[in-house]
């Protein structure tokens, strides 16, 4: 299935839904985490007219998705949620390169091409729930197809 399309989000939705450790280790607590993935990369830094988290994507291969950690009933759902805790916006190449684990989600935002917005408090106090949703991601990988050039629908 490829990256980022409406069967692999269906597919991520199952896998973070029915993940025992997960559900285990969002019980007491809820987070919502936008994800924006435009086609082609942007400049570094924040868009010139707003903060990094500016809906400034307004192209037809703009993909945005949400993971929804709410108490143990998780799930990843297609489009914008209302008041994310944490928004992380880039473009389709580093979204599957840090997907496939051919680089860091760390190295991504270093480098300024993955953004991120909203409360960093809360990205720092659910790390564990984070390395949760990774083991969701790997079990997806071997069945994911990843765009070679970044485009949405190579």
């Amino acid at each position: 299935m490829e990256h980022l399309s409406p069967t692999w989000i269906a597919a991520f939705d199952r896998v973070v839904h029915d993940h025992a450790g997960l559900r285990d280790a969002s019980a007491d607590r809820r987070v919502v985490v936008q994800f924006t993935v435009s086609a082609t990369p942007r400049p570094p830094g924040p868009p010139a007219d707003g903060p990094a988290d500016a809906g400034d994507d307004a192209d037809d291969h703009t993909v945005v998705y949400a993971l929804v950690l709410d108490h143990g009933d998780n799930h990843v759902v297609a489009g914008t949620q209302p008041a994310p805790d944490i928004t992380l916006r880039t473009d389709r190449r580093t979204a599957a390169a840090i997907a496939s684990h051919a680089e860091s989600a760390q190295t991504a935002f270093m480098s300024g091409r993955l953004r991120l917005g909203g409360d960093v408090r809360v990205l720092i106090a659910n790390q564990d729930l984070l390395a949760g949703v990774d083991d969701c991601s790997r079990a997806l990988r071997d069945d994911t197809e990843f765009a070679a050039n970044g485009a949405i629908g190579a």
